[in-house]
């Protein structure tokens, strides 16, 4: 029963290490994941020859200005969605870009859409909206999920304020944005997303509030001039750095469960080893107790058999002597016999003589 007991709680012991740990370890895989997509989207950019990079500048450019005063641009239609699709998908697996927010130290690629299946694992660039090259009349908007368990994202997006800065890069083109509104709307509103004439706008996109996600949190950036100093962070902070592995939230969680398996796993092996330990002390000296007592009683039967033999000795003795004593006794006594008559007849003899000595006279 006790052995059940003991199975059961570390069973609990060991799901709450994993549920602790999970977060943490999903991040680092999918920040991991994340910089294997980006450093191929990059290496693929590299190859390209300056007419095919210039054609596909061009090609985006004609599908912005497209989508200009249109008023359906997020309604798409299969064959819409199909050339949208198409387009800066150099590397064939839905990636046009990158997208990096310093302050929060998010360095994410950028795929086509916002469907879930991308969300879930990276940011989504909004069909209709500008695809993010810049340029006069653009308006690009990037979607990102915040609270996965399995991914950290856009979690702090609320962090920023007016005055920040992100950066999207595509192709070799780094577009710097400065954030100058940050609104909460519902999921359905998209005034603020419009295309704003002469203007080169970015929206970043995510739920609020964290667990609910009945509204959107829009964080919109104008376009500056890239900083040089900007230009050197980019190139300093990496999608799978420290600082993006870990966040406190994460080094906490995995704190918790080294010690909950401490507590669940390495106190009770410990215990049991000083345990088995003590027992095995304690059967050594039995074992020592044994072998002193075997070894005094094996004295003690020596001592007895040289006892014994000692008296069997005496008593073998004893039983030859016992004629001779016999035989001398029988000769003192009849020596002491003779003695005596000897004795009894030379006294006999001077009373005579006295006697006959007193008649004389």
């Amino acid at each position: 029963m006790r052995n059940k007991t003991q199975l059961i709680s570390k069973l609990f012991i060991f799901i709450a290490i994993c549920l602790f740990c999970y977060p943490a370890i999903a991040d680092v895989y999918n920040a991991y994941h994340s910089s294997r997509v980006i450093n191929s989207y990059e290496a693929n950019v590299n190859q390209m020859n300056q007419q095919d990079y210039s054609n596909l500048i061009e090609e985006v450019k004609k599908y912005n200005e497209s989508l200009v005063n249109n008023h359906l641009r997020y309604i798409l239609s299969d064959e819409q969605k199909e050339y949208y699709n198409s387009l800066l998908n150099i590397t064939g697996d839905g990636v046009m870009g990158i997208v990096q927010i310093p302050k929060i130290n998010v360095r994410l690629p950028i795929y086509h859409t916002i469907e879930d299946r991308v969300l879930q694992v990276a940011t989504g660039h909004l069909p209709g909206s500008s695809i993010p090259i810049g340029g006069e009349s653009t308006h690009s908007v990037i979607s990102g999920h915040r609270g996965l368990s399995s991914a950290k994202l856009f979690t702090d997006l609320p962090k920023l304020q007016i005055g920040d800065i992100f950066q999207i890069t595509v192709l070799k083109e780094v577009l710097t944005y400065e954030v100058d509104q940050i609104e909460t709307v519902l999921p359905d509103e998209l005034e603020l997303t419009e295309i704003v004439e002469g203007q080169d706008l970015c929206t970043l996109i995510t739920c609020v509030p964290l667990g609910i996600n009945s509204h959107r949190l829009l964080v919109r950036g104008h376009r500056i001039e890239t900083p040089q100093i900007s230009e050197k962070n980019i190139n300093t902070v990496k999608s799978f750095s420290s600082r993006n592995i870990f966040s406190t939230y994460e080094l906490v969680m995995v704190g918790i469960a080294i010690i909950l398996f401490i507590i669940g796993f390495v106190k009770p092996a410990i215990h049991k080893k000083a345990k088995i330990k003590k027992q095995d002390n304690k059967v050594k000296e039995q074992s020592k107790e044994n072998v002193d007592e075997e070894h005094t009683e094996n004295k003690k039967d020596e001592d007895n058999t040289k006892l014994n033999d000692v008296i069997n000795v005496d008593e073998i003795e004893q039983n030859t002597n016992v004629p001779k004593n016999n035989s001398n006794k029988s000769k003192n006594k009849k020596h002491k016999k003779i003695k005596n008559k000897n004795s009894k007849t030379k006294h006999k003899k001077q009373h005579k003589k006295k006697k006959n000595k007193k008649r004389k006279r």
